[in-house]
């Protein structure tokens, strides 16, 4: 397999394909053998090896046309991922102290999670469009 080595990582990436190999043309399109799941696993894995420069390529393309048409919506749905998975993260280190705190205030806890449920609401829109802009080219469309 052709291969272009990066600079001092030691990593190789393959070039990327012609879009006649990779779309077009010569490209082999099939109904999968689902009696032999092994053969068609590897035919799987050879072409995501095989290809990944172009589906890399077809990704960032895909997650920038996306955020070209919405920016403000993507903006925002990544903002609200962060804010979602800076939560969650904390959440999942810190329990005991997130436990002791809603003991202690009750109604405090009710208010955050209202809170966070309303911005979740709120931003659940910008937040589809950005895993939407993420997911698109895994999707197989």
């Amino acid at each position: 397999m052709d291969k272009t080595k990066l600079s001092n990582t030691g990593m190789e990436l393959p070039p990327l394909r012609s879009l006649d190999d990779f779309l077009l043309e010569s490209a082999r399109f099939q109904i999968p053998n689902l009696k032999d799941l092994d053969k068609w696993g590897n035919r799987v894995v050879n072409n995501l090896l095989y290809y990944q420069t172009n589906y890399f390529f077809m990704s960032v393309v895909i997650f920038l046309i996306v955020g070209i048409i919405h920016p403000g919506k993507m903006l925002l749905g990544m903002v609200a991922m962060t804010v979602v998975l800076a939560v969650f993260g904390y959440v999942s280190s810190e329990g005991r102290a997130i436990h002791h705190f809603k003991k202690q205030n009750p109604l405090a806890g009710v208010i955050i999670v209202v809170t966070g449920g309303c911005f979740l609401a709120y931003t659940l829109g910008s937040l589809l469009v950005f895993l939407i802009g993420i997911l698109l080219p895994f999707s197989g469309a």
